[in-house]
């Protein structure tokens, strides 16, 4: 250990620099002291960087950029989250920002795959997630603002869920090649049930758009009970879609705004029974809801009663997907469960992404649960949950 002879001799006396960025970084002798005559600072080398040395009381760093407060969902998909927290020192320290876990010795949570990025520059935290599904659950962390001496902290709460498997009938995605191959008109069914499914019809235009998403045209439409799925066992069916109206060219508002089958028609309005060249409007007025069940009619989340209502949440965002879920019906009527084979009239071209049908009705947390999954996957091109 030095005596304080050698102390003393070390640093020799204080040299005064306009500012902070005029303090040589290299040539220092350790312990040598300078003064920044535009902030009043003293600072002193400890042989590798320049502290500052704090005089009178010390404040706590002040956050000037505060974190969510709301729970944060992380992606299931894989894909990168952030978080930002950003605070300034009263007295002038420089920050430094870290993490803690509400877990068993401060570990790693199971729901992220690897160890939170911090960019010591901007407060930017990210956050990794797991794509196992076994890891599923939640955790709260802890982020952390430090001058070296005080810290002040602001605790996040986060989330992973999955797709809900519980229940699942079929799978169907355009975007996925093990579901759709991109040049027929068969789709493939990815919950392992194989209840594939023919697309009928006019085969529509395949669209290499965000992985793949399939554009109905007036005359496509697709059977799925002919695929194993039978209406008595359907209880919650959910789609990704995007509906864009437009003047000629690919888009035809000829129909205004009465959009079956993903706005609402006397009711639902979003699924038909198909007979031969009879339909029947699957709506509120001839469904009824399973026993113990209630009925869920939703766009992107939004609780929705009227044609209006229906079409108000896809016209807001008529370049992004959206989710339609429909649940707590019976499906059990005379004929075929059949998607997008009402009137031409009542039915416009419009881009879906993914369809999932499940013999059970979903909760509340399970439906958002399966939008931001799918939502994930999608990317920027899908809208938040809104419910």
């Amino acid at each position: 250990m030095a005596n304080y002879s050698d102390i003393k001799g070390s640093g020799g006396g204080v040299t005064a620099y306009a500012n902070f960025a005029a303090l040589p970084t290299t040539g220092n002798s350790d312990g040598a002291l300078a003064f920044t005559q535009d902030t009043d600072a003293l600072y002193v080398w400890d042989g590798t960087e320049w502290d500052r040395i704090a005089a009178g009381s010390d404040e706590s760093p002040v956050i000037t950029t505060e974190p969510p407060t709301a729970a944060q969902e992380l992606n299931s998909s894989g894909a990168t989250s952030t978080v930002t927290m950003v605070a300034e020192d009263p007295e002038g320290f420089d920050i430094e920002y870290g993490i803690k876990y509400n877990t068993p010795g401060g570990t790693l949570p199971s729901q992220l795959a690897s160890a939170t990025t911090i960019n010591q520059s901007t407060g930017v935290y990210t956050f990794t997630p797991s794509t196992n599904s076994a890891n599923e659950g939640s955790f709260k962390a802890r982020l952390t603002a430090s001058d070296g001496n005080r810290v002040t902290t602001r605790t996040v709460d986060f989330s992973l869920g999955f797709f809900p498997t519980s229940g699942l009938l079929g799978y169907y995605d355009f975007g996925d090649s093990n579901s759709y191959s991109g040049s027929g008109t068969t789709l493939s069914d990815l919950s392992g049930n194989n209840n594939h499914q023919t697309i009928t019809g006019s085969t529509g235009t395949y669209l290499s758009d965000d992985g793949g998403t399939f554009k109905f045209e007036y005359g496509t439409n697709m059977n799925f009970e002919s695929g194993g799925i039978s209406k008595s066992a359907v209880k919650e069916i959910m789609v990704f879609a995007m509906l864009k109206v437009g003047s000629g060219g690919d888009w035809d508002n000829s129909f205004g705004s009465q959009w079956c089958p993903f706005g609402v028609h006397s009711g639902v309005g979003v699924w038909y029974m198909s007979s031969g060249s009879t339909s029947t409007t699957l709506d509120r007025g001839n469904m009824t809801a399973h026993s113990g069940e209630t009925a869920f009619y939703a766009v992107n989340g939004n609780t929705v009663s009227t044609q209006g209502d229906g079409w108000a949440p896809f016209a807001a965002n008529p370049t992004k997907f959206s989710s339609l879920t429909v649940s707590g019906y019976s499906m059990n009527l005379t004929n075929a469960l059949v998607y997008n084979n009402y009137a031409i009239d009542w039915k416009g071209r419009h881009y879906v992404k993914m369809f999932a049908f499940w013999n059970r009705t979903l909760s509340a947390a399970e439906r958002q649960q399966a939008h931001n999954y799918y939502a994930g996957l999608i990317g920027t091109n899908a809208v938040a949950w809104q419910a």
